[in-house]
């Protein structure tokens, strides 16, 4: 039936395109998408949680227009770009399957237009391919400096860019004798330096968060989900089409690679934490090219009928949903996507022009932005944990709100604080604070010897840094705490008083020193962090976790 059919690619990019910016236009803002505009604030070369082009081009949309579809705006045009690399890959005949499998691509459809570093890295990865097999051909000095600079701009998108360059090693290892694709990774490699020494002077402040604050310990609990959900995601009629596809020639064995090299490393990467669905997105070019050639060599679109094509529907009456709700259902999990704007006015009425703190975890990394982008007034998250930091800590935030009025907010009611059902559904927490205070972006480091023969003393000493332009302040009710915990995750906990400490001058330091006594801990391996108690944004981490080693007594 479909191969009958006169494709044509240029309306078929134009009303995709079309139809990708009427969504921008009429869907609110998601959590991580206002998160990402407030890093389009303040351009740099790297962000917290990721390289700095999803700032960019959020940056340049805002400068035609300060709304949702400015967010959006540069973001949807460069998935357009990338379809005009992708359509150029695939041969005539089969350009209609690829239409057809865009059209029913779920996460395709759902990155085209909301806001996700995913979403540049798609579009660069398909100027990637259309260069790599151009470079394939000609093998030359010209070639070799355009792909090292779609290298380093797909490391600019996102770090997953480096699948994208491990796994086109793996499928020709011939490259690996090739002095221009050499050329290539050193041009890439000396674009992305200003990045590099971005992370260097914030302390690889994002490798260490997505290499050791994401993982845990071995698990299969999410193994299960991950398989589901890509299952879902990309749909049950193209997910299995990267392990049949039987590739005959080095370009189509290279899209054979990543896109099973992604779907397996992600799967190996769920046994030590949570997968997000869009992170095998780098999949889903070579998964369209493939595909296309796959459906179009069968004798009957019978199987694409009944696979792929029912996966239109469903994309049509979800965009629909994003826009209108048609369902009666504003929120899927824990994400919200109708009736933001009615959560924001709820606040807003109370703090008045009061900047409003969120203490709400890693939600608050996303309601924060939420709120300054809807109302155009000051909030800040603060930092919710151990591991996952933000854009806002990096940008020491927390420091501007010290000693003012504000609304704090949280998601219980611990403090005491006051319950505020909003419109949109979701309850929260609020206190009114006058001259508040906080500590939570103050560091803190300790010296200890790391092992120590049971029943002896455990001496540490705590140092505490003072950033701030102002001098730090602790009342009796200030403590640190010393929190230690071994393998099997029993806790143990020591207070130091901070009555004697008193007063940091700003830009300086002072040192803790504190006993914890004999028999303290039992023989075991333990990690520790220290943080302050004490004041309405406590506990707080204030250190690196550390590891200290109880051994028998001889």
């Amino acid at each position: 039936m479909f191969k009958q059919v006169k494709f044509k690619v240029g309306y078929f990019i134009l009303l995709y395109t079309l139809i990708n910016l009427i969504q921008a236009w009429f869907t609110e803002l998601t959590s991580d998408e206002a998160y990402y505009w407030f890093c389009s604030l303040k351009l740099d070369w790297g962000y917290y949680d990721h390289p700095p082009f999803v700032g960019i081009l959020t940056f340049i949309g805002r400068l035609f227009t300060e709304s949702e579809l400015g967010v959006r705006l540069f973001h949807v045009l460069a998935i357009s770009i990338g379809l005009v690399a992708l359509f150029k890959l695939v041969p005539d005949r089969e350009k209609v399957y690829a239409g057809i499998i865009i059209l029913a691509l779920p996460l395709f459809n759902y990155i085209s237009f909301i806001v996700f570093p995913d979403t540049l890295l798609v579009a660069v990865s398909a100027v990637i391919l259309y260069k790599y097999r151009l470079f394939l051909v000609k093998n030359d000095a010209k070639s070799s400096l355009l792909l090292g600079c779609l290298f380093a701009l797909a490391l600019y998108c996102k770090y997953h860019a480096i699948l994208i360059i491990f796994f086109i090693v793996i499928s020709n290892l011939k490259l690996l004798k090739n002095k221009y694709f050499y050329l290539s990774l050193l041009i890439a490699f000396l674009l992305f330096l200003p990045h590099l020494y971005w992370q260097y002077i914030h302390d690889f402040a994002t490798f260490r968060y997505h290499l050791v604050g994401r993982s845990s310990s071995f698990t299969t609990r999410y193994l299960f989900e991950y398989l589901t959900a890509q299952s879902v995601i990309i749909g049950i009629g193209l997910i299995f089409i990267p392990f049949v596809f039987r590739p005959s020639n080095q370009f189509e064995k290279t899209l054979k690679y990543i896109s099973v090299g992604t779907l397996l490393f992600f799967a190996l990467s769920s046994l030590r934490g949570f997968v997000h669905l869009h992170w095998t997105s780098i999949s889903l070019v070579p998964i369209i090219i493939m595909g296309a050639k796959f459906y179009q060599s069968r004798k009957s679109d019978y199987m694409l009928n009944f696979l792929v094509t029912p996966f239109i529907v469903i994309i049509i009456l979800a965009r629909i949903y994003l826009m209108i709700n048609i369902f009666g259902v504003n929120h899927l999990n824990a994400d919200f996507y109708h009736d933001r704007p009615l959560w924001v006015e709820d606040i807003s009425e109370i703090s008045g022009e009061c900047p409003v703190v969120f203490n709400t975890g890693n939600s608050g990394l996303r309601e924060a932005p939420m709120y300054a982008f809807y109302t155009e007034k000051f909030s800040l998250a603060l930092f919710p944990g151990e591991y996952k930091k933000s854009q806002y800590q990096i940008l020491n935030y927390e420091d501007s709100v010290q000693f003012k009025s504000v609304v704090y907010v949280e998601s219980n009611s611990k403090n005491g604080c006051t319950l505020l059902k909003t419109r949109m559904g979701r309850s929260i927490y609020y206190k009114k604070i006058e001259n508040f205070s906080s500590f939570n972006n103050i560091a803190v480091s300790c010296e200890y010897k790391k092992e120590i023969v049971e029943q002896d003393s455990i001496n540490m000493s705590a140092t505490i840094f003072n950033h701030r332009n102002f001098p730090l302040n602790f009342s009796d009710e200030h403590n640190l705490y010393i929190q230690f915990t071994n393998k099997e995750g029993v806790t143990k906990e020591q207070i130091v008083p901070l009555k004697n400490v008193q007063t940091i001058m700003p830009n300086s330091k002072k040192v803790v020193h504190f006993n914890l006594g004999q028999n303290f801990l039992s023989p075991a391996e333990y990690s520790f962090i220290v943080g302050f108690r004490g004041g309405i944004a406590t506990p707080s981490v204030n250190s690196e976790r550390k590891k200290l080693l109880i051994t028998i007594k001889q």
